[in-house]
């Protein structure tokens, strides 16, 4: 089930609106100082959030400060496109100015505050460091985020795809989400490789972050290969296989854990996902590159703690509760949105 969020001031009473704003907010773990007078105050908000985690939403403000307390969401990766305005963010890490038209992407901290010096619009995603956003966790950002190449062709793809997204979220489903994300991550790993801000993301040289970064794109490219090995992905990047591993090592894991880890992760959401329900579960796991089931079991078992069967039917309860207590979507003003928790 997809939870949609929305606030919008503008049919509010303009001397409740501030109010209505902070009760939003609070409801958010965070909070809003604003100078305007009420007449020139606006907020809206539209948002969704997956059952995964994945959440996407816009955001539109006059003039402001926001707080934001992350502590329980920390562990995932944000990506924001400004659309108008300008201001800037701050962390327990430093500062960053901002201004309409950039793309930046960064982790998501224990604290963060929004400063807006004009009216201002901002779409904005959040990758779960379980999910999609995994692939970028180890990544270590500098200071408060990293502002991608605006002219390159990567971030503009980008850009494009999210505000045609962010445009779309009453409407979209759960089927039209997962893809979405996908390429969304796909464009992202992209627009850091082209822009050359691969080298402020991993310790080390510019070429060798180009490398790894070319790594764990071509594991996503092969992982349903039953055949993919450190070697065969040493000989496709055209390096040594102990360097291949030394890129994995300085990640903190070495490139065979990294595809198992990538595989049980493709399959426990697969498993949970609605759209394959028609599959086995040994159908889901060759999906992913598995060629034995009994393994496959145990490797779930020990990572997740639950069996696949198990993992699955939790997943079809929560569908089954979710569609007969709340029809499909559901609708509020006052959730956790910004930084979703």
């Amino acid at each position: 089930m997809l939870k949609l969020f929305r606030f919008d001031s503008g049919p509010i009473d303009e001397h409740q609106r501030m109010s209505a704003w902070t009760e939003t907010l609070g409801g958010l773990g965070a909070k809003s100082v604003c100078d305007a007078s009420p007449r020139n105050f606006k907020a809206s908000v539209n948002g969704l959030k997956a059952p995964w985690g994945f959440a996407m939403l816009r955001l539109e403000i006059s003039p402001q400060h926001i707080s934001l307390d992350t502590r329980s969401r920390a562990g995932g990766i944000w990506l924001a496109r400004i659309l108008k305005g300008a201001g800037a963010l701050r962390t327990e890490r430093g500062s960053l100015v901002f201004s309409a038209g950039d793309v930046i992407v960064g982790k998501i901290p224990r604290a963060m505050r929004l400063t807006a010096s004009a009216e201002t619009a901002i779409d904005i995603v959040q990758f779960t460091e379980f999910h999609s956003g995994s692939r970028l966790t180890s990544l270590a950002t500098p200071a408060v985020g990293l502002s991608l190449g605006a002219d390159h062709g990567a971030t503009t793809f980008l850009a494009d795809l999210l505000a045609l997204a962010t445009a779309r979220i009453g409407s979209i489903s759960s089927e039209e989400l997962r893809p979405l994300e996908i390429t969304l991550v796909e464009f992202l790993m992209a627009a850091i490789a082209s822009t050359g801000a691969a080298a402020n993301l991993i310790d080390g040289s510019r070429s060798k972050n180009a490398i790894a970064l070319r790594a764990t794109q071509a594991i996503e490219l092969k992982l349903s290969d039953p055949k993919l090995s450190p070697s065969g992905l040493a000989d496709y990047l055209g390096i040594s296989l102990r360097y291949l591993q030394k890129l994995f090592e300085d990640a903190g894991e070495n490139a065979n854990t990294y595809i198992r880890r990538r595989r049980l992760e493709r399959s426990y959401h697969d498993l949970a996902d609605p759209l394959y329900h028609s599959l086995s579960i040994a159908e889901i796991s060759y999906r992913w590159g598995f060629n034995d089931s009994a393994y496959f079991s145990r490797a779930f078992k020990e990572r997740y703690g639950v069996s696949p069967s198990q993992h699955r039917g939790y997943g079809r309860w929560r569908e089954k509760a979710c569609s007969q207590s709340h029809g499909g979507l559901r609708i509020t003003r006052n959730s956790h949105l910004l930084g979703v928790r």
